[in-house]
């Protein structure tokens, strides 16, 4: 994996002031591409043409300050860290920098080769930072917008995150009990303990690498029913072990046998065994739904396992719920 560079653009219209800055940077090992402006007018010239990733100013110029270049800087990148350097310890010019234009660091003149290190190497931090919160909004957006429920559970089967799909269908479907510690269950004593025994199975199951199945929730008196399509996710350093759930009710899934035929690039007398097993039921039932023999509807699925790389009707039925998507 290659290395990021950082671009970094260094101001000062003191020529020898700059030249200190050069060389006390040249000892910092980083991947850096580094530019140095005379003036205001140059660094931001520079700026619009290639944005920098970090900034180093001088406070006091003679065209201008450094707190108004900044200033105009963020109107061309707002994404980039600024940082300050002042010949003098000035408390008032640096909160005006941190209040007025958000300055990173305000560092004193001379900067040291070790100031300046540590300074960079918090601003690449925040860098990194600002990227990873920028995918995780836009990775939850997405999660939030899709039509499927998907629902993390830690170890004990508590609720640790359920997008609005999810909070729907656990909400309104009359098949689950949430109560205030956030524990999934049935409305049916029985399948919340077959929903534990599956979860179990789901997580022994991960060790050889089949992690994935499905459960399906209903009640004798009622004849809706959704299905939880489970993966186990192992403690990974980082995180605490959790399941990740996709919930759907076949009775709204919305992916008609044409779109399935389209996405999973399928025939379309095969994607309407597909849709059928997706509305709940086994194979003989998909068989008598499309009108054909059990023998051809399981040589169509044999032929949509081949097509799309799964080999289990559950994970059809993921599929299928994501398309709907």
């Amino acid at each position: 994996m290659a290395v990021r560079q950082f671009k970094l653009l260094c101001v000062d219209d003191d020529l020898i002031c700059l030249e200190q800055l050069r060389l006390a940077l040249t000892p910092i090992k980083g991947d850096f591409d580094i530019r140095y402006a005379a003036t205001p007018a140059e660094a931001l010239g520079m700026h619009e043409k290639t944005p920098a990733d970090i900034v180093i100013s001088d406070l006091k110029m003679a065209d201008t300050d450094g707190i108004s270049l900044i200033a105009q800087m963020r109107e061309i990148d707002d994404d980039a860290v600024y940082m300050l350097l002042s010949g003098q310890a000035d408390l008032d010019a640096a909160l005006s920098a941190v209040n007025d234009v958000h300055v990173f660091r305000f560092l004193i003149k001379p900067a040291e080769t070790q100031t300046l290190e540590i300074a960079l190497n918090a601003a690449i931090t925040e860098l990194n930072l600002r990227k990873l919160r920028m995918i995780s909004f836009a990775s939850h957006n997405a999660v939030e917008r899709l039509t499927a429920g998907i629902a993390f559970l830690n170890e004990n089967r508590h609720v640790i995150y359920a997008n609005g799909s999810a909070k729907r269908i656990l909400e309104t479907s009359g098949l689950f009990e949430i109560g205030a510690e956030r524990i999934l269950r049935s409305t049916n004593p029985k399948t919340t303990y077959e929903f534990q025994d599956f979860l179990e199975k789901v997580r022994a199951n991960s060790d050889a690498g089949d992690a994935r199945s499905v459960f399906r929730f209903e009640r004798a008196d009622d004849p809706n029913f959704v299905f939880a399509s489970a993966s186990f996710h192992p403690p990974d350093g980082l995180n605490d072990a959790y399941y990740s759930l996709v919930l759907s009710n076949p009775a709204r899934i919305s992916a008609s046998p044409e779109i399935i035929a389209s996405a999973l690039n399928i025939l379309p007398s095969e994607a309407r065994v597909v849709h059928a097993l997706s509305n709940g039921g086994g194979l003989e039932e998909a068989a008598r739904k499309t009108g054909i023999s059990i023998s051809s509807a399981r040589t169509y699925l044999k032929n949509v396992f081949s097509k799309t790389g799964v080999s289990r009707q559950s994970e059809l039925v993921q599929l299928v719920t994501l398309i709907a998507a």
